[in-house]
C-alpha cells in the first residue's frame, strides 16, 4: 500500500503544478498520502506553500470541491484497479514542531544552557 501511496502521492503533485481553475487556489506541498486497504479511499494531507497567504480551510474547501477531478487524473497518469477518492486534510505538524522547537529553545535559553 506505501507504494501505491507514494505513487498516488507524486501524479497528484504533477496534476496540482498545473494548477486548478479555480481562482482562489494556491500552491500546496502534498506531506503524506494514506491509502485504504481496499484502495478505495486516501487521505491526502497538505500545507500551503512557505510565502504564500491565504486560509488553508478555504484551500481544504478548494480540493475537496475539486476531488473529482483531482481523482479522474490520477487515473490517468497511475494504472489500477480503482482510482481512490480524496479526502484533503490539513497538515499542522510541520507548525507543531515549529512551535515544540521555539518552546525548547526558550526552557533551554532560561536554563542557561546553549
Amino acid at each position: 500500500m506505501e507504494r501505491v501511496a507514494r505513487q498516488v502521492q507524486m501524479a497528484l503533485a504533477e496534476v496540482l503544478v498545473s494548477g486548478l481553475k479555480d481562482p482562489r487556489f494556491q500552491p500546496v506541498t502534498i506531506t503524506h498520502v494514506r491509502v485504504s486497504p481496499d484502495l478505495r479511499h486516501s487521505d491526502v494531507r497538505f500545507m500551503p506553500l512557505l510565502g504564500q497567504q491565504g486560509d488553508p480551510d478555504v484551500l481544504c474547501g478548494i480540493l475537496n470541491a475539486a476531488s473529482g477531478y483531482l481523482q479522474r487524473e490520477v487515473g490517468k497518469r497511475v494504472r489500477l484497479k480503482y482510482t481512490p477518492r480524496f479526502r484533503f486534510h490539513i497538515d499542522t505538524q510541520g507548525e507543531e514542531a515549529l512551535a515544540m522547537d521555539a518552546l525548547l529553545s526558550t526552557i533551554r535559553e532560561e536554563l542557561g544552557e546553549e
